[in-house]
């Protein structure tokens, strides 16, 4: 059986990586470039992961999709990946429940790890100065 992951993702080159990454760590992917109207597929889809860009074209972020998935299905296991690094957002993104935030500037291990820790259930959250 497959394992399902969602990557929302407003650049396609950027989304085409996070796809090879999942896809060689068995899952099947499905790809969202834009925020609008996706909250319900991706429930339907009942991933084990969703890997999620903050900043997002179009009327929602990233993180207001978060709430909203969240808001719907508390057990789904959401990590932000975006270049913000910026103390406020990582916080933000806690508070809402996301599991992860990892910065787009990591190592390929480390992004692994991170869905990894984050589709089994923990949480990985990079370091970061100020918080």
């Amino acid at each position: 059986m497959s394992k399902n992951a969602v990557v929302v993702e407003d650049f396609k080159l950027i989304a085409a990586v996070w796809e090879e990454i999942l896809v060689a760590m068995g899952y099947s992917v499905t790809v969202f470039t834009n925020g609008e109207n996706i909250v319900e597929p991706i429930l339907q889809l009942e991933p084990e992961v969703v890997l999620m860009d903050i900043n997002l074209p179009r009327d929602k972020n990233g993180l207001e999709i978060s709430r909203e998935l969240i808001q719907s299905n508390s057990s789904i296991r959401i990590m932000a990946i975006t270049m913000q690094d910026q103390p406020h957002y990582l916080l933000k993104a806690k508070e809402i429940g996301l599991k992860g935030y990892v910065l787009k500037n990591a190592s390929i291990s480390t992004i692994k790890e991170a869905i990894k820790s984050v589709a089994e259930g923990g949480e990985y959250f990079s370091e970061m100065s100020g918080v």
